[in-house]
């Protein structure tokens, strides 16, 4: 990646390789290569953190009108500018992925069932505490998590913590081409698209039929549209509900 240190490169690489996965790069391998390419021809590191957990990139083309202008990964403050590539990149998680997704599901999750949780990993001391610490005592040969790792060794048996991640994910390409594709023709008709004048068709379009037709896996980037025009569904229902008992 042309004007990146190869060290501060090497360093992230591994982090980027686990968000990766997480935001709807998984697929077939020419398409994860495609979108490799396209991160290292990012011009700096704000963008290449923005590509990183972006699904749909192309926002002005699929958005009418859409623009990213002012947010806080196009356009971060100058006090995140200045900060280091690895600092930068934790910060802009905590205050985007972490409150807005991790959190959010956790407390939706605990609470549908009266469950208090708490999160001791982020109490103030702790997280200042690692967001001191130099990159070597996070990542070192190859190895993530590397000093919570180390401390956790004298409580719990390695093989327990050295295990594979195994995430969560449900299969929701499955479902769009199978029980869930009735559903989500209906809201991703191009007719009432263009209609409600928010996303363009054409783009929407072009994901959703290489999906069912299994050329390409699009879940999350459809998955993406389908909650915003479900969601816009119930306002409707509920707008309407609201009209009839005035």
């Amino acid at each position: 990646m042309e004007g990146l240190p190869s060290a501060l490169i090497d360093a992230t690489l591994p982090w980027a390789s686990e968000r990766f996965g997480q935001y709807g790069a998984r697929g077939t391998p020419s398409q994860r290569l495609h979108r490799l390419a396209r991160l290292a021809r990012e011009p700096d590191w704000f963008h290449f953190y923005r590509g990183i957990v972006s699904r749909w990139s192309e926002y002005d083309g699929v958005v009418t009108q859409g623009s990213d202008a002012g947010h806080l990964l196009a356009d971060p403050p100058a006090w995140m500018r200045a900060l280091s590539p690895s600092a930068y990149m934790a910060t802009a998680d905590i205050q985007s992925y972490l409150c807005d997704d991790i959190l959010a599901k956790v407390d939706r999750a605990s609470m549908s069932c009266g469950l208090e949780l708490r999160e001791p990993l982020l109490d103030h001391r702790v997280a200042e505490f690692a967001l001191a610490l130099p990159l070597t005592r996070k990542y070192r040969n190859g190895q993530m998590k590397w000093l919570l790792r180390h401390v956790a060794y004298r409580h719990v048996p390695a093989v327990l913590l050295d295990r594979p991640k195994q995430g969560f994910e449900m299969p929701v390409g499955a479902w769009l081409r199978g029980p869930l594709r009735d559903w989500a023709e209906a809201l991703l008709d191009p007719r009432r698209l263009a209609a409600d004048g928010f996303l363009n068709p054409e783009p929407v379009r072009r994901c959703w039929e290489d999906h069912v037709s299994g050329r390409r896996e699009f879940a999350g980037k459809l998955w993406d549209v389908l909650m915003f025009q479900s969601w816009m569904d119930e306002e409707r229902r509920e707008s309407s509900t609201a009209r009839k008992n005035v």
